[in-house]
């Protein structure tokens, strides 16, 4: 059984963005990329990048302008990925991070990884 099976409904069904202290099974759950991802469920309902409020993410875009249309990209990725993921569609393991970060991770991570370890093109981050 994969280790996203393993963890509370509580902790699989709370957006990042409404917890306060970052996710520390978020790295076990990255690190246990399943071989079999017909067995991993995301929740239904994903909370968007766009809507979240965190303090670290307004200070990572502090004296530059905030890329919310960046945040709405990562958001759309992110459903379609999931989208696709409930037809059948495997996922890369970078996508599953990707999936994985804005789900269960803190808003700036998210960000970051997606444009650190995600994007193929180049976009202004700030």
């Amino acid at each position: 059984m994969p280790a996203v099976a393993t963890f509370s409904a509580i902790t699989l069904h709370t957006p990042a963005s409404c917890r306060i202290h970052p996710s520390r099974k978020l790295i076990v759950i990255l690190q246990a990329f399943p071989y079999d991802m017909s067995t991993v469920k995301f929740p239904s309902v994903i909370y968007p990048l766009a809507n979240a409020y965190d303090v670290e993410l307004i200070d990572f875009f502090d004296g530059y302008n905030y890329r919310q249309d960046i945040l709405e990209l990562i958001d759309g990725q992110v459903a379609e990925l999931v989208k696709r993921h409930e037809h059948g569609f495997r996922m890369s393991s970078v996508q599953y991070k990707l999936v994985c970060f804005v789900i269960w991770g803190q808003p700036v991570d998210a960000y970051k990884f997606f444009e650190y370890n995600y994007q193929t093109e180049w976009l202004a981050h700030r």
